[in-house]
């Protein structure tokens, strides 16, 4: 029993450890030249902005909405409020995500404190993280589907039931993102099919984000699905080509993990055998925690989840083939191997529900499910370890690129200069390409960037070398 104490133990400290460990990068991250042309557009425009946005380009009201107060806030203060912003995220979906499974008092407390820490993990190790936990405008869209994922895992695992609970998740995902729309749908679909079958009636409240999904898809299909598209690649507004050429991406990614920060999406790259072995490994860590406390999941709910997970990652690469014409972006990426990671925790729960009683001592399950969660945060955190140094040694000088990058842009005058860090892959994943500009001849980020602060001209200066930051230290 002690060892068992102390392996739980060592797997929470390591999971604290991760998790701040990534904390401390928050007030170091950057936009992008979506919040410059977001934030200038809604200085300019306020309200009237924010509906035309959201009825006519971006069909996300909670993400919208969010995005909106972020954007009062620096219209207000005058400053970036990113660190702040990223915060506020994080905790509203670290707690939609843990404090329901936390607070449940009829799970035992090992296993509520178990979950807790394997959640922890997975949501920063075995892929990039800098586009999804460090972009504000993606980190307000899609963490929070994240988020409701996680926590009906969770209270699925644990067999926890909770009608407004459900609901709250399934709603949370719908207005925050597509790939939340298409895992809501999904789920929707499966509850009533289930519900005919059985001759019953469909859990209360589900009326709620049902709703959500009809303003979600009346949007994609009066906008944005019906947009002219260039058909740049075979499969871009093709739907049975986008189908098709989504087959081997969405086995692809049930299988690997990605150890490369800088990853864009794609079937190029990640890690199969290491993400097979360390996903049967969640399985049976997964599968080892929940019969270490008798804990018996619904096989209905087990199905109902498992199916919708993997509708949503279907779909997801299917719209992307279909939208871009190719696998965009690493937030996608990154979310579509989050689901992969649950998809592996619910196999663990279907043999905790199956396979029949063997002799094991309590003691040696939370054992075995300790080790396979510390086996899996050892593994992946050595892909992490590099980029993680790379930032600590260089934190000074990217607080000084921002800085000056402000002040620059707030200055008197018509220029302004960008100076950047070495931009540690951990949390930078958008490239500014180094240059001079002027009003009219840049990229559409650059020229945001020159909108916001009322510049005509903006010189981009390129990351420093690795070696001037260890010099500064």
């Amino acid at each position: 029993m002690f060892v068992a104490r102390l392996a739980l133990g060592l797997c929470l400290i390591l999971a604290g450890a991760v998790i701040i460990l990534h904390a401390c990068i928050l007030p170091y991250a950057m936009w992008q030249g979506d919040e410059y042309d977001y934030f200038y557009n809604f200085a300019h425009n306020g309200r009237n902005f924010f509906w035309h946005r959201l009825l006519f380009w971006s069909p996300r009201p909670l993400s919208e909405s969010v995005i909106a107060l972020y954007g009062a806030a620096i219209t207000h203060f005058n400053v970036p409020l990113i660190g702040p912003a990223l915060g506020v995220i994080w905790a509203a979906c670290g707690a939609l995500a843990f404090l329901p499974t936390l607070l449940t008092r009829n799970i035992p407390l090992n296993a509520r404190l178990f979950f807790f820490a394997l959640g922890g993990i997975i949501v920063f190790l075995g892929h990039p993280v800098a586009d999804l936990m460090f972009w504000p405008m993606a980190a307000a869209a899609h963490l929070p589907v994240f988020a409701a994922l996680l926590c009906l895992t969770l209270r699925t695992l644990t067999n926890s039931k909770s009608s407004w609970l459900t609901v709250l998740c399934l709603s949370v995902a719908a207005t925050a993102s597509e790939a939340g729309f298409f895992f809501t749908t999904s789920y929707l679909c499966v509850q009533m099919l289930a519900a005919v079958r059985a001759r019953n009636i469909l859990p209360p409240g589900l009326w709620i984000p049902a709703l959500c999904c009809g303003f979600v898809a009346w949007r994609l299909l009066a906008g944005r699905i019906s947009l002219p598209h260039p058909h740049s690649s075979p499969t871009q507004g093709m739907t049975l080509a986008s189908i098709k050429a989504s087959i081997v991406p969405f086995f692809h990614n049930l299988a690997v993990l990605q150890p490369i920060d800088t990853s864009a999406g794609g079937t190029d790259g990640g890690d199969i055998f290491h993400g097979i072995v360390l996903k049967i490994i969640l399985a049976l860590s997964s599968f080892a925690a929940l019969r270490a406390t008798a804990l018996r999941p619904s096989i209905g709910a087990l199905t109902t989840l498992s199916i919708s997970l993997l509708a949503c990652q279907a779909l997801t690469i299917a719209s992307a083939y279909y939208e871009f014409g190719f696998l965009c972006c690493q937030r996608h990426e990154t979310l579509r191997l989050e689901i992969s990671l649950l998809l592996a925790l619910l196999v663990g729960g279907y043999a905790a529900r199956c396979i029949p009683r063997f002799h094991f001592s309590t003691a040696c399950l939370r054992g075995l499910a300790c080790l396979g969660l510390l086996l899996f945060t050892l593994d992946t955190a050595l892909w992490r370890l590099p980029n993680l140094v790379l930032f600590f040694q260089s934190r000074t000088a990217e607080a000084e690129a921002r800085n000056t990058t402000w002040q620059s842009g707030m200055s008197t005058g018509s220029e302004m200069t960008m100076r950047q860090g070495t931009n540690s892959a951990i949390f930078y994943y958008w490239p500014w390409e180094p240059g001079q500009y002027t009003t009219g001849k840049a990229s559409w980020d650059v020229e945001a960037m020159m909108r916001f602060f009322g510049k005509t001209r903006l010189v981009i200066l390129p990351p420093l070398p690795v070696s001037i930051t260890t010099r500064i230290h």
